[in-house]
């Protein structure tokens, strides 16, 4: 079950899934902070909570990688906000970048029912406006 997560939290979970940190891929919390427009000293602060809640691991002069569970948690997120941008950008007609900021923080709000909902009646779409990939959960 889902902790619950705060819109930053989520912002780590997704960037760090997109940096590639996993299975053994540490992310300097410099090189995220840097990602995120933050201090290093935030960073590590949220990196702290997300290892407390256990999404990440973190060590120290190191950095963090997702933990099996953050990663579910970051492709979940991902999965959710690309069934939105394209539902977005195909019934509001709205270019691309500018339905993937207005959505930017849905994907904690809506529950997996709905967007499953979305994403079958949208045709079970294989990829987002940006032509990347739907993640499967």
């Amino acid at each position: 079950m889902m902790m619950k997560l705060t819109k930053r939290e989520s912002d780590y979970l997704l960037t760090l899934l997109r940096m590639n940190a996993y299975s053994g891929n540490y992310i300097s919390s410099v090189k995220l902070a840097e990602k995120l427009n933050v201090t290093p000293p935030t960073a590590v602060e949220t990196l702290r909570k997300l290892a407390d809640k256990g999404y990440v691991d973190y060590v120290k002069r190191k950095g963090a990688q997702l933990t099996c569970k953050g990663m579910k948690i970051a492709r979940k997120l991902l999965r959710k906000h690309r069934i939105l941008e394209v539902l977005v950008v195909e019934i509001a007609k709205i270019e691309v970048d500018r339905a993937c900021s207005m959505i930017r923080g849905l994907e904690l709000l809506i529950n997996d029912e709905l967007i499953e909902l979305f994403n079958n009646a949208l045709g079970n779409p294989r990829q987002c406006p940006h032509g990347y990939e739907i993640p499967e959960v």
